[in-house]
């Protein structure tokens, strides 16, 4: 993933935190249950009532955010990099 997974952060994932989206050790460490959130993105998951659910084994894999207001967003996942 190419940036912060929360809607709208356009923080480049170089500059984020590796999360997991269902936390260790309830969740593994793999591909499946990690991504790129930026420090801010991160705090508000750990410590302030936000919610990420990974769907990423469903056929169409996504991410849906459940905000503590009780809405809720649901990203898509960007298609793979191009290989070399």
């Amino acid at each position: 993933e190419p940036h912060c997974r929360m809607p709208g952060c356009s923080r480049q994932a170089v500059n984020c935190d590796l999360d997991h989206t269902e936390p260790y050790p309830h969740g593994p460490t793999a591909a499946s249950n990690l991504g790129p959130l930026c420090r801010t993105h991160h705090n508000l998951k750990t410590h302030h009532g936000y919610r990420l659910v990974n769907r990423s084994a469903t056929e169409h894999p996504a991410w849906t955010w459940a905000f503590p207001s009780g809405l809720t967003h649901t990203d898509e996942a960007d298609p793979p990099l191009p290989g070399p």
